[in-house]
């Protein structure tokens, strides 16, 4: 139903940095197609909220592991928008569809904050449980992109070493707590695949 220049997906949870929209409009006028704004966790919500702010941090100017919110009507309407049976890795979907399309995407420096951040460790796990059952849809539309969106251990890590020794506790937690992820979100993946079959 947008009628304007410009398509920006923003969750409820979400607080936008001021330039945020400035920025995303002077990259396009610039010649992006789309642009990612990266969320960063709130970390005054929990302790699991600054594991994630660790992680998603990484991510940053990473475009495996980013996925454009702010794009060109025109495009988003090119590439058929989200893909509706994908509840799961929508957004990792949604990016691999502009790059298939040979679409060009920035970054912009403004964030949005994520206030949604989880509180309980278990109900969190269980969401990557519900999560694993889904990305079946999603794993099935892009075979080839998951094998590195979808694993474990990720280049990006490597290429972020050095905040690695400058936070061993944090570091720690990081590793712990992606055990954990990958254990729930694997097994619902499982569990989705043998329903599918």
């Amino acid at each position: 139903q947008a009628s304007g220049e410009y398509v920006y997906k923003v969750d409820s949870d979400f607080i936008l940095d001021k330039e945020v929209v400035g920025q995303c409009i002077k990259k396009a006028k610039e010649g992006c197609d789309a642009v990612v704004v990266h969320n960063s966790p709130d970390v005054s919500i929990s302790w699991i909220a600054r594991v994630r702010k660790f992680e998603v941090d990484m991510y940053k100017y990473d475009l495996t592991h980013s996925s454009a919110r702010f794009v060109k009507k025109e495009v988003f309407e090119k590439i058929g928008g989200y893909t509706e049976k994908i509840t799961a890795g929508e957004d990792y979907d949604f990016q691999n569809k502009l790059n298939r399309g040979g679409f060009k995407t920035g970054f912009v420096d403004a964030e949005a904050l994520h206030l949604g951040e989880p509180k309980n460790f278990w109900k969190h796990m269980k969401k990557y449980y519900d999560y694993g059952k889904d990305f079946v849809n999603y794993k099935q539309e892009n075979s080839k992109e998951s094998k590195e969106q979808l694993r474990f251990f990720r280049g990006v890590y490597v290429k972020n070493w050095k905040i690695f020794i400058h936070n061993p506790i944090l570091g720690i937690g990081f590793i712990v707590y992606n055990f954990f992820k990958f254990g729930f979100g694997g097994a619902g993946y499982l569990v989705g695949k043998f329903k599918k079959i």
